[in-house]
C-alpha cells in the first residue's frame, strides 16, 4: 500500500536565543533580527511573534496581569476580549485574545503565556481581524508543534 505525501509539509523554526520551537506554514519567512521577539512573517501583516523572559519568580497570574497593562497602555486602542485558561508544550498557560489598531486596519492578536522553569514564554499571532477564525485555527496547529528544545 503506498502512502501519499502530504500536499505541503511545514518548517520548523528553532529559536537559539529565546530557547523553543514551532513549525510554521510554508511560504512564511523568519526574522530574528528584531531586539525584543523572533518573527515569523506571513501573507501581509500577518505574523507570530515569540520571545522569553526571566519569571523572577512571578506566577502566571502575575506575568498574565503585567502584560495585559503593557496593551493596554498603548495608543492603539486595545481591547481584551478573553483571558482563558490553555497549555503550551505541556504547561499551563493563558491565552489572551485582543484586538487593536495598527497598520492602517484593525488586527486580531492570540498570545499565549506560559512558565518552563524560571522562564515565561510568549508566543503571539496577530493578523486582520477579517481573518479571525482561519488564524486561531492556523494558530492552533502552530502551537501544537511548540517545544522548548533546547537548555538556557
Amino acid at each position: 500500500m503506498a502512502i501519499a505525501a502530504p500536499e505541503h509539509v511545514w518548517n520548523r523554526f528553532t529559536s537559539g536565543r529565546f530557547h523553543f520551537s514551532v513549525a510554521y506554514p510554508d511560504r512564511w519567512t523568519t526574522d530574528t533580527t528584531d531586539r525584543y521577539d523572533d518573527f515569523l512573517n506571513g501573507p501581509g501583516v500577518t505574523h507570530v511573534g515569540g520571545r522569553r523572559l526571566r519569571a523572577d519568580g512571578r506566577s502566571l497570574a502575575s506575568w498574565t496581569k503585567t502584560i495585559v497593562g503593557i496593551h493596554g497602555d498603548s495608543p492603539k486602542d486595545y481591547v481584551l476580549l478573553g483571558n482563558d485558561a490553555t497549555t503550551l508544550a505541556g504547561d499551563a498557560a493563558r491565552m489572551l485574545t485582543s484586538t487593536y489598531h495598527d497598520y492602517g486596519q484593525k488586527l486580531i492578536c492570540f498570545e499565549v503565556l506560559a512558565l518552563h522553569g524560571a522562564r515565561l514564554y510568549d508566543i503571539f499571532w496577530v493578523s486582520p481581524i477579517t481573518t479571525r477564525d482561519t488564524g486561531l485555527v492556523t494558530f492552533r496547529q502552530m502551537l501544537s508543534t511548540y517545544a522548548y528544545p533546547l537548555r538556557g
